[in-house]
């Protein structure tokens, strides 16, 4: 991505709804990975940083990012060091180090995905874990696909076969951001019939990163956070993204 996409991400982690809500679904969902204590954990592909805070409460954690201007602001928060390292071909850590490895809207950005999670796949402890989330449903593809430079978006049961395929146990998978998922629609279909016209041109193309009014803000935070709770009971039959957790396999799929 460009610097300055990078420069935007950093400025609104910490404030914008959609990061905010994210991060209480992916807490409801890391709670229930009971993890050990002293974890060992690798953010593979940080960006600016915004989960480091939240990952560091539960374990030793370890981040590397591909991108220098994503990795300097992600060093500036002081959280933990931000390494280089780029998948699926660098990863400058030991095999059978970690307990859990996760990708927080990593995967769609790179070719090889599933080389990608084979090569996670080696860096695991046994019954280690990994834990992601992408886009999903190539309906929504838009300008910020583009802009963001993503390769896909995914539907559930593909990405669970590709797990699967790649050496993992699913243990956890759902579809999240399920409320706002009509309106979302709508306006990407719109966008991208009318050539970027509604979104996708405004703020030089980065209109997903502005922060709105602080009313809607907290209201879109709280319809979105809402479903940290509700994934615990019921899978979400469809949403904007997935998030999914799996268990290191010894066994490899056909």
């Amino acid at each position: 991505m460009r610097s300055d996409v990078y420069q935007t991400m950093a400025s609104v982690e910490d404030t914008h709804w959609w990061f905010r809500a994210r991060r209480a679904v992916i807490m409801s969902v890391l709670r229930d990975l009971r993890l050990p204590p002293e974890a060992e954990i690798l953010d593979a592909g940080s960006g600016t940083g915004g989960n480091l805070r939240m990952l560091s409460g539960f374990c030793k954690l370890s981040a590397m990012e591909m991108d220098a201007s994503a990795r300097a602001l992600a060093n500036a928060r002081g959280v933990v060091p931000v390494v280089e390292g780029q998948l699926p071909e660098t990863i400058p850590f030991g095999d059978a180090q970690f307990d859990l490895v996760v990708l927080f809207d990593v995967l769609e950005h790179i070719e090889q995905d599933y080389t990608t999670l084979r090569r996670i796949h080696g860096c695991l402890k046994p019954g280690g874990r990994l834990l992601l989330t992408v886009p999903a449903f190539e309906l929504l593809w838009s300008m910020h696909d583009a802009m963001h430079h993503h390769k896909r978006r995914y539907s559930l049961p593909p990405l669970i076969r590709l797990v699967e395929r790649a050496g993992y146990t699913v243990a956890f998978a759902s579809y999240v951001n399920f409320w706002l998922f009509p309106l979302i629609a709508i306006l990407r279909i719109l966008d991208r019939i009318s050539d970027g016209r509604i979104i996708g041109k405004k703020v030089d193309g980065n209109a997903e990163l502005h922060i709105p009014p602080f009313p809607i803000n907290t209201l879109l935070e709280l319809i979105f956070a809402s479903e940290a709770g509700i994934i615990r009971k019921v899978r979400l039959p469809f949403g904007v993204s997935i998030i999914l957790a799996a268990e290191k396999s010894e066994s490899i799929s056909a």
